[in-house]
């Protein structure tokens, strides 16, 4: 019984330490909105007195013009020659711009007194009103995650109380054995025998329910602990964000539209107030409450990291630790096909949700915008905004719709996440195929409208597995993202999204790449020059250089095109980890840090790619694709630190910090050592751990530029030596022979095709360059001198070169 207490205490131990911090993030969320209101409400009483100011300051500038007019009018006689002189127009110039001045001293204290101040009194009372409806939200949201926690502890009770009657039985059916063998051994009456065999088959009777009902029970528990885990997964990874998302709906368009009326005004003010306007411009255009919201995260990390996965616990004896089917597999297969029927109809209304929540997001950032936009020109104020009761009436209709419809998406796709749990654990247990849920029509329409392929027509092509990732690969969808990043009269501000400091998977949105062209070219760069360049990514380059590349990477162009030699590649290698420094959001999320570092503590590989392989595949699609390219490309370089010195350990080094960053209040020196070995491994068996079947880029070895869109004729393709190639196969598996001129081991494509070297056995002779010079020295410097008597057999073929000498021939042809 020992064991039942331990774990029930454990469980309810955790339990109740998730209820704390569930609590306290609706707490941080409620001092998050009081704060913001409070600034608003500074920012109201600031521009409220500044009005004021600006307003006596018009009055007073105005008078002092009036009376130096009226002086001039009057002693008009006495400056008859005046107009001759240049100062005279200076004279005339000051008082028109004083003139000019207070007219626009005037505006600015009319927008501000009329147009701002109470606008951001109207938008604190409805920030006040959102919060109260999110913080209802997040409590719904978090009973919902309580109730399924005290679902798991019953299902552990159950299957506790179950097991231990199951033992009882077990007992009892053994001493019956015995007490029938003995009598049997005794050749005891028949009257005996058959007395001690009914008892002996009632008591099997017994045993068998008692284990029907411990297998059932088993399995509800490992379903409801696979129901958990992804029901707080889901939560802290998307809802609680999306909560904030909710709770800042239409700020971003609301705030610009108020900034472009201040601005506006105050850009026919005066030349001295442009350094102020500048500012202003700047903080609108970099508007993005994400940011606010990431800093939010990073300031109270612990609160919103994710807890740790929930284990099976049973007792000592117990050996089954998984879901087992044996005798309840029709059961299961009938209970997975109505999880799948039911996965379809919720995913079906989670799609009818979304789009509703994305029209109503387009609808109010429309009467935002026509509510808040005022026109100031130079004859003043064009005020043709609506009623502001009708405005106000409308989008309290508007955002109570939306927290209805989004109340009902955040709750259905927590249940879809639970629900996909389960399936996957009963397909673990059926021994399926595949391991995600089977794909249903709506699945297919989905993934196909998302991707923007066919599925119906590659169905035959592609095998179950592929098409489940397929689908499993959706593109993250974000609260406010339409009141975010579009607006009817944000034409003047509307940017290409931000690269450096910018967020990944809204890059990669809006402008359609999935990898950043920086992250391509850089490695393109460093693959075909600097593989054996010494100290690469731990020398720094000229900031100069990495800046300048910066500007031209920002502005959607590639500096590096054109790069021909390996001058620049400290400065390459250095704006590649500038880039993913100042990402807005690592590619490792935050909230993943602890489950991530714990992964280090296991000391064989296969546990580590056990652990960590579910926890990368749960990221973003863009960070996946992006992160599976990335550490192909440092796994190829550290094959080269014979040269370059830069093993996985160094490299990890150099991206550890860049890549998985402590979060705040967690000491950096326990944990620096826990990312550099998280990095190293990802490094070593990037290729066990991240899925080549799901649809993207792909890093290869000396063939960078397939997928590019570079020109071929400009650049050197390279190429890898596959079995066939060194084995002294060609592509139809014939052996080829050194002898033969219409075969070289690395064709590429250069200007000049009269370069390509075929090889011509023993004595082979390079072409005459001349003193023409190739990277750095002359061919008959070079010549081909590295190729000995042990690069060919017998027959004169070319055996497999090592890996030194098959780069030197790659660098010399």
């Amino acid at each position: 019984m020992t064991y039942r207490k331990v774990s029930q205490q454990d469980l309810q131990h955790q339990s109740r330490e998730i209820r704390s911090q569930l609590f306290e993030q609706i707490k941080c969320m409620e001092q998050r909105s009081n704060d913001k209101v409070a600034i608003f409400q500074e920012i109201n009483d600031f521009l409220k007195k500044r009005a004021e100011l600006d307003l006596q300051y018009s009055k007073e500038l105005d008078k002092l013009v009036k009376s130096v007019m009226m002086r001039h009018k009057a002693e008009r006689q006495r400056r008859p020659n005046w107009s001759l002189y240049s100062i005279c127009n200076l004279w005339q110039q000051i008082v028109d711009d004083a003139k000019d001045e207070a007219k626009h001293r005037s505006i600015i204290a009319d927008v501000c007194a009329n147009y701002i101040v109470p606008g951001i009194n109207n938008k604190c009372s409805s920030l006040q009103k959102m919060s109260k409806k999110c913080r209802d939200i997040a409590l719904l949201a978090a009973g919902e995650v309580m109730r399924v926690l005290n679902e798991l502890s019953l299902a552990m009770k159950t299957y506790h109380n179950c097991y231990n009657e199951f033992s009882v039985l077990s007992a009892k059916l053994h001493h019956a054995e015995e007490q029938k063998r003995k009598i049997m051994e005794a050749n005891s009456s028949l009257r005996k025998q058959n007395s001690i065999q009914k008892t002996y088959e009632k008591r099997n009777e017994k045993h068998e329910i008692a284990r029907q009902k411990c297998m059932r029970a088993r399995n509800e528990y490992l379903l409801c602990i696979d129901a958990a885990n992804s029901s707080l997964y889901k939560y802290f990874a998307d809802d609680v964000s999306n909560i904030i998302d909710c709770e800042d709906l239409g700020l971003d368009c609301w705030l610009r539209m108020i900034l472009q009326n201040l601005i506006s005004a105050r850009k026919s003010a005066c030349q001295s107030e442009m350094n102020a306007l500048a500012n202003l411009s700047g903080f609108r255009d970099s508007l993005q409450s994400r940011d606010d919201k990431q800093r939010f995260f990073e300031s109270s990390n612990q609160t919103f990291m994710l807890p740790k996965r929930f284990d099976f616990k049973c007792d000592q004896s117990e050996t089954i630790f998984e879901i087992s089917t044996n005798d309840l597999r029709e059961e299961f297969k009938q209970r997975h096909n109505q999880i799948r029927k039911r996965l379809g109809i919720l995913r079906m209304e989670s799609e009818v949700s979304w789009q509703k929540l994305v029209e109503m997001e387009k609808k109010m950032q429309e009467l935002l915008a026509v509510s808040t936009f005022v026109e100031i020109n130079e004859f003043g104020i064009s005020d043709k905004r609506p009623s502001t009761e009708l405005v106000e009436q409308e989008l309290s209709n508007i955002f109570e719709s939306y927290l209805q419809s989004f109340t009902f998406f955040l709750l259905n796709a927590n249940l879809i996440s639970r629900l996909e749990a389960r399936a996957n654990g009963i397909n673990d247990g059926l021994k399926c195929k595949n391991k995600y849920v089977p794909i249903s029509k709506q699945d297919i329409s989905d993934c196909e409208r998302l991707n923007g392929n066919s599925l119906s027509e590659k169905k035959s092509d592609t095998d179950g597995s592929e098409m489940e990732t397929l689908i499993h690969q959706r593109p993250k969808r974000r609260i406010g993202s339409q009141t975010s990043t579009e607006c009817q009269f944000s034409s003047p501000w509307t940017l290409r999204p931000k690269l450096f400091g910018g967020s990944l998977e809204e890059y990669t949105d809006g402008t359609g790449e999935q990898i950043p062209l920086v992250v391509v070219s850089c490695i393109r760069a460093l693959s075909l020059f600097a593989l054996q360049h010494q100290g690469i990514f731990r020398i720094s380059g000229s900031l100069l250089e990495i800046n300048r590349m910066r500007e031209a990477f920002e502005h959607g162009e590639d500096p590096l095109k054109d790069v021909k030699s390996a001058t620049d590649t400290n400065s390459i290698a250095g704006l590649l980890k500038l880039y993913f420094r100042e990402l807005r959001e690592p590619l490792f999320p935050f909230y993943l840090f602890d489950l991530l570092t714990d992964c280090a503590k296991y000391q064989k590989i296969s546990d580590f790619i056990a652990e960590i392989r579910p926890l990368i595949s749960k990221l973003p699609r863009s960070s996946y694709i992006l992160l599976r390219f990335l550490f192909a490309f440092l796994k190829h370089l550290s094959e080269f630190s014979d040269e370059n010195m830069m093993d996985t350990y160094n490299l990890a080094i150099c991206f550890g910090p860049t890549l998985l960053p402590i979060p705040e209040g967690k000491d950096q020196v326990i944990y620096q050592n826990s990312v550099n070995e998280i990095i190293k491994n990802l490094i070593l068996h990037c290729n066990e751990i991240f899925d080549e079947k799901l649809p993207g880029p792909k890093y290869e070895k000396y063939n960078l530029n397939s997928g590019l869109d570079t020109p071929a004729d400009t650049e050197l393709e390279l190429f890898v030596d596959d079995e066939s190639g060194i084995d002294g196969l060609d592509g139809d598996g014939k052996q080829w022979s050194c002898g033969s001129v219409e075969t070289s081991l690395f064709p590429y494509n250069y200007k000049n095709p009269q370069n390509i070297v075929p090889f011509l056995g023993r004595s082979i002779q390079p072409p005459n360059f001349g003193e023409h010079s190739l990277f750095g020295e002359t061919i008959n410097e070079r010549g081909l001198n590295f190729l000995n008597n042990e690069d060919f057999n017998q027959t004169g073929c070319i055996t497999s070169p090592s890996a030194r000498t098959r780069s030197r021939l790659i660098i010399l042809f």
